[in-house]
């Protein structure tokens, strides 16, 4: 069995004050435990037969991850079945060999998140110099659980749009999984989905398997997640939207479980660059309504992403850097006084005004014509009238002087809203010694 541990602190602050080699020095003293269920990792099974359907116990499995080069071997037992549990997701070559057998290798083997897939062998009688190289299969299939889930890939989720570049949009590419109401979602970036009929709140978000729920009661910042990875960081996430295992006994809704990229034996590295302004936006409801031209708007997202070895096949390094910076005028409307208002004529009011109203002096207001005498109005009272806007939208404009017209929306502005996040993550994969039994990896993640 596999074992390996985590320390992944998610951190939202205003500066990061933990350094990375004071989080390293506590991996180094921390003492490993056996991990029985890693929500992150993935497993495979098989049985090794020979031709005539004979099993083979003995035989040595080698499973090695491509990349990073990480090996892992199993024997098999009297059934002849092998096992590799909690393993890394990614791609794997996996050989099966036993004396008297030629040597059987499958290539290209897909590890996706929290999967258990079956690779069985067949060995041919030969020398064990001789190679069998088996390809071009069809996938793999999951036979082993019977939970309900999708897996999005590195390449899908650089291949498809996205909308704010949020990873979570593809969530909506799993059967059963649609967009929250607007009740809870305002902007479409948000990202707020309700799985099988139950609330967007209910979901479960996992990174690197540690709970990644900002645990929200009013979703000030608009997202359910305390960490966002940008997409290009992101090897893959899984969807599980029903029947999945007890260990995700967090809640009801649908549980999205992903996984930052680690690094490799080779360097690779992206940068990025997105943008969009008002050029390419229509105008709003509201504002198309007031008769008002569309906002400023205007997003850039920028960053970069590197991963490499520290020590070939033993230390791994991956680092991402992501800004945001967002400008967006937002249309708001209000009620508004009027400027026969502010000359204390209330003609535009619906209702009627008592003269024999107590909190109202005595010859102050005609109510047949809902004027108030000017020696009447408190200076004070004027001066935070004139601090109001007067009315912009030209329907209600049109209405001015005609009594009872006062009561809609008569104002509408679109100030802008200035939001720029920084965000980064640190990642390290350790093999320390040399049994392979023990894998480390540590994860420092920031965002502003």
């Amino acid at each position: 069995m596999t074992r390996y541990f985590r320390i992944a602190p998610i951190v939202r602050s205003q500066a990061a004050s933990v350094g990375l080699a004071a989080l390293l020095a506590v991996c180094v003293f921390l003492s490993p435990s056996p991990a029985l269920a890693q929500i992150d990792s993935g497993s495979i099974v098989g049985d090794v037969t020979d031709t005539q359907g004979g099993v083979l116990p003995g035989a040595t499995v080698v499973a090695t991850q491509e990349g990073t080069g990480f090996s892992f071997t199993a024997t098999t037992n009297e059934k002849g079945q092998y096992s590799f549990r909690n393993l890394r997701i990614g791609s794997y070559v996996i050989t099966a060999e036993l004396s008297g057998f030629k040597k059987t290798v499958r290539s290209a083997v897909q590890l996706h998140v929290q999967e258990t897939i079956k690779a069985n062998f067949v060995l041919d009688v030969g020398a064990m110099t001789e190679e069998v190289l088996v390809s071009g299969e069809a996938p793999l299939l999951n036979t082993q659980t019977a939970e309900m889930g999708y897996s999005v890939d590195s390449k899908q989720l650089n291949d498809l749009p996205l909308l704010g570049r949020r990873y979570t949009e593809l969530a909506l590419l799993q059967t059963g999984v649609v967009p929250s109401g607007a009740g809870v979602a305002s902007r479409g970036e948000d990202t707020f989905f309700n799985s099988n009929g139950n609330f967007s709140t209910w979901n479960n978000f996992v990174l690197d398997g540690g709970d990644n729920n900002s645990f929200s009661t009013n979703l000030q910042e608009r997202t359910p997640q305390v960490i966002q990875p940008p997409v290009d960081a992101m090897e893959e996430f899984k969807i599980q939207t029903r029947t999945y295992s007890a260990e995700f006994g967090r809640s009801a809704g649908a549980v999205i479980n992903a996984s930052i990229k680690q690094g490799s034996n080779d360097f690779k590295g992206v940068l990025f660059g997105f943008g969009r302004d008002a050029r390419f936006n229509a105008n709003t409801f509201a504002n198309k309504a007031a008769g008002r031209e569309k906002g400023k708007f205007d997003e850039t997202v920028a960053g970069g992403v590197l991963g490499g070895p520290i020590v070939k096949d033993k230390l791994f390094f991956f680092v991402d850097y992501q800004r945001t910076s967002t400008n967006q005028a937002q249309s708001n409307r209000a009620t508004v006084p009027t400027a026969l208002m502010r000359t204390g004529n209330l003609i535009e009011l619906s209702r009627g005004i008592s003269g024999s109203n107590p909190f109202v002096p005595a010859g102050c207001v005609d109510a047949t014509t809902k004027v108030v005498s000017p020696g009447c109005i408190d200076p004070v009272a004027a001066k935070l009238m004139a601090l109001y806007p007067l009315p912009n939208i030209p329907s209600e404009l049109a209405k001015a002087g005609q009594p009872g017209s006062f009561g809609l929306a008569n104002y509408i502005n679109n100030d802008p809203l200035k939001n720029t996040i920084n965000s980064y993550d640190v990642r390290l994969d350790a093999r320390p010694g040399s049994s392979g039994k023990t894998l480390l990896f540590t994860r420092y993640s920031y965002a502003k």
